[in-house]
């Protein structure tokens, strides 16, 4: 299996659904991924079908927000053409087929889906690395998902902590967890930050997670907070998102880097 993961702090950067459903949006936030150096994007992909029944508050919005599988594939080549990864927070099989048939890096797997024995059955039968979220789950839930996902071809697994609240009050960011992760699993441990997005936090906070022992940080991303649109709540700005990755950089310079587990 191909590896996508060095001995850098890899920064994951979370499109969410900040494109709102618009396919040049999207690619604007890819682009600034890319110039931002990031190591890759994150996107989430669904059909309203996955997540609801037409009756649901949610459900035309999220008809809204679903993009066609052509819209996907120009976005995973315009990455891949960028220098970055390409993972994909999948809701359902459905969704998960048609990413795998792009080509993708990766998949996550959503807090919500952590006991869905046949989403992580097929993620972990295509051999990708495996973003498993921890931020929401129990100790019980995460051991038997991690035992399901090795048991079902899952060879390399990155258990994801972050607290599921937006924005996350950064008393809720329960560093010293990260540690804790990595003696229960012996797993690669990331850290996915909510925190506000417009706070000095949200730069320095990924910054603590390296420190504290994260090898993968996973920060959301908007073209403009100001619009207060879907997903602004945890994401940063173009220019905030890049001073993370410099001060990250930075941080590897004076310290060394260092071997992932």
């Amino acid at each position: 299996m191909s590896e996508p993961i060095d001995n850098r702090i890899f920064i994951i950067a979370e499109m969410a659904n900040a494109h709102e459903g618009d396919p040049i949006q999207a690619r604007g936030i890819v682009n600034a991924a890319a110039t931002s150096g990031a190591d890759a994007i994150k996107f989430q992909v669904f059909t309203a079908d996955e997540l609801a029944v037409p009756s649901f508050s949610f459900y035309n919005l999220y008809k809204k927000l679903q993009m066609a599988s052509e819209v996907w594939a120009d976005l995973v080549d315009h990455a891949h053409n960028s220098g970055l990864k390409v993972f994909a927070d999948v809701f359902g099989i459905d969704s998960a087929v048609m990413m795998h048939s792009l080509n993708i890096d990766g998949f996550m797997i959503h807090a919500a889906d952590v006991a869905n024995e046949p989403l992580l059955q097929y993620i972990a039968s295509l051999g990708k690395l495996v973003l498993l979220s921890a931020g929401g789950s129990s100790w019980i839930e995460i051991a038997e998902a991690v035992s399901f996902l090795k048991s079902s071809g899952a060879d390399s697994i990155v258990l994801m902590h972050g607290f599921q609240g937006y924005p996350t009050a950064l008393a809720n960011a329960s560093l010293r967890r990260i540690e804790l992760l990595r003696m229960k699993y012996d797993l690669k441990i990331g850290f996915a930050s909510h925190v506000d997005g417009g706070s000095m936090e949200s730069v320095t906070l990924p910054l603590l997670a390296a420190a504290s022992g994260a090898d993968v940080l996973e920060v959301h991303l908007t073209l403009d907070r100001e619009k207060k649109g879907l997903d602004y709540y945890s994401s940063l700005n173009p220019d905030n998102f890049a001073e993370m990755v410099r001060s990250i950089r930075c941080m590897e310079s004076a310290f060394g880097e260092r071997s992932l587990k």
